[in-house]
């Protein structure tokens, strides 16, 4: 499913991605850990999303080279990216985040009565795809009154609106309670279960090993199966 060869990014004098190779396979679930706070983590999850252009290497989808294609792109072909909560607009309610999905649509049109059929439409489709993602709280409700663990789950349900094949997913399991890990850790099991590919950085080991098939450890730009001995 997706081919990361030589890939190598660099900020200034400092190397963050350095020359890595990775391949991952259909219906698998796979983190990556850096090591010392890396930075390569966060830059190799960029470079995928396509928020970050690589200054050299191959990163292929499906036998597809994505680095020409911009984010939206990448999500057109099934890449689906999660960002952390920080993108989210405290004083904006969930269904204003929805409709903002909805009109980066690519089928979306301007006109005045086609928008609102689209939006309608929209909004009927991402009650069961908020639902599944946990989010039971009424659309109106403002981000700024969500807890963290709804803020992460509707993070999740925006970028589950629209068919995907993988998932990328940014520190899942950053500033919820450990008491909130079970659920994460069951929508990742339940996107297993049908067929989909997650790949996701996280900082707590101890739970990545109970629900990945690898590991990976980033540390100084460089990538490496992680050893559980």
């Amino acid at each position: 499913m997706l081919e990361i060869k030589c890939l190598k990014r660099n900020f200034g004098q400092t190397v963050a991605v350095d020359n890595i190779d990775l391949s991952i396979s259909d219906n698998t679930v796979i983190a990556l850990y850096g090591k010392n706070q890396s930075l390569g983590t966060t830059t190799l999850i960029n470079l995928l999303s396509g928020h970050l252009q690589p200054d050299s290497g191959e990163i292929m989808f499906n036998g597809q080279n994505i680095i020409p294609l911009n984010p939206c792109q990448r999500k057109e072909l099934g890449l689906s990216y999660v960002a952390q909560e920080d993108y989210l607009f405290d004083e904006l309610t969930i269904a204003d985040h929805v409709l903002a999905v909805a009109r980066n649509s690519t089928t979306t049109v301007n006109e005045l009565y086609a928008q609102w059929r689209m939006d309608s439409q929209f909004l009927k489709k991402s009650f069961t795809a908020l639902a599944r993602a946990g989010i039971d709280v009424p659309m109106e409700t403002k981000i700024k009154d969500l807890p963290s663990l709804k803020k992460k789950l509707l993070t999740l349900g925006l970028a589950m609106l629209e068919p995907f094949k993988l998932l990328v997913w940014e520190d899942p399991f950053k500033e919820i309670e450990a008491d909130s890990y079970q659920e994460i850790t069951k929508m990742i099991n339940e996107l297993q279960e049908e067929h989909k590919t997650i790949l996701f950085t996280c900082n707590e080991l101890d739970i990545a090993q109970q629900i990945t098939d690898q590991i990976f450890v980033i540390e100084d730009g460089k990538i490496s199966p992680y050893d559980t001995q």
